[in-house]
């Protein structure tokens, strides 16, 4: 009957760990899963970044990358926006991050694929159905210090073998 009790606790054990643990999260107060982009945030408005949190990061995060992807550009996945080397202990990105290649610490930004620094919000083809964004958060288990202006490939090289976690936020905009 012992045996029996021990295994029946050790599967409820099993079944309980997976819904208590909390799942890696990217949020945006100002965005909605899956809604409409506020015209602020697109070339239709002031075109800055929205506030960007994240929680409940994996166990042995070291950094955390950020892209933006338009995923309905004609030529393909469209990068409006690359920040990395924020570390874990950053808890957010406020509204309107400054478009510059270095920020406070390790933090920088890279080239999108417009040619700038920083970012630059939707700003699909008008006449276009809205075109789907996706705010891709990446947990990786080193501290990433690649130097400013590095783009979205070599940002991907750099992290290789490295991503541990990844949440994504997904909006739409058309014009």
């Amino acid at each position: 009957m012992k045996h029996v009790q021990r295994v029946a606790f050790f599967l409820l054990l099993a079944l309980w760990l997976p819904l208590s643990a909390q799942a890696f999260e990217i949020f945006a107060p100002t965005l909605s899963p899956g809604g409409l982009i506020p015209e602020e945030y697109t070339c239709e408005g002031m075109d800055r970044s929205p506030p960007i949190g994240w929680k409940d990061l994996p166990e042995g995060t070291g950094s955390l990358v950020l892209v933006m992807e338009d995923l309905d550009a004609p030529q393909g996945a469209f990068v409006h926006w690359i920040i990395y080397g924020m570390l874990p202990s950053q808890p957010a990105l406020e509204k309107g991050v400054v478009q510059i290649p270095s920020l406070e610490g390790y933090v920088r930004q890279g080239p999108n694929d417009f040619n700038r620094i920083g970012y630059n919000g939707p700003c699909p083809p008008k006449g276009d159905a809205p075109h789907h964004y996706r705010l891709r958060l990446l947990a990786l288990d080193f501290e990433l210090k690649s130097p400013p202006k590095v783009d979205w490939p070599g940002i991907q090289r750099a992290m290789a073998g490295g991503v541990i976690g990844e949440a994504t936020l997904e909006v739409r905009f058309g014009r």
